[in-house]
């Protein structure tokens, strides 16, 4: 995969020093038989982006976006909302609902670890 993305600096920054930037061979990525080893998920989310990015490839919505994890839906969220012009203009925040789910996740995944450990000590 890193054959298709170049990094480099553009211009120093006045309060950094620098400014790093990407060019990414979407055209290549597209049809690239050289990913390296991709799970279900990363081979639907890199489809998903090179749709994006520079279209003629086929995604099918419902099957590239099931089942994923918080951090990769919200990505998918940012990158609609940046193709969409909205960058700028749209924040995904926490709502109530969403910290109630998550502090419930994180209370049975603490006691499954609770009971892992009594387990194996």
């Amino acid at each position: 995969m890193r054959a298709h993305i170049e990094v480099g600096d553009l211009a120093e920054d006045d309060d950094t020093g620098e400014v790093v930037t990407a060019r990414i061979d979407w055209a290549g990525l597209a049809h690239a038989d050289d990913l390296g080893p991709l799970s279900s998920t990363e081979y639907r989310l890199l489809r998903l982006a090179v749709s994006i990015a520079r279209g003629g490839i086929g995604v099918e919505l419902n099957e590239a976006l099931r089942d994923l994890g918080d951090a990769h839906s919200r990505a998918v969220l940012h990158a609609v909302a940046v193709a969409l012009g909205l960058g700028e203009d749209v924040e995904i925040t926490d709502s109530a609902a969403y910290i109630a789910r998550k502090q419930r996740h994180d209370d049975r995944l603490a006691a499954l670890l609770g009971e892992r450990a009594t387990e194996l000590s």
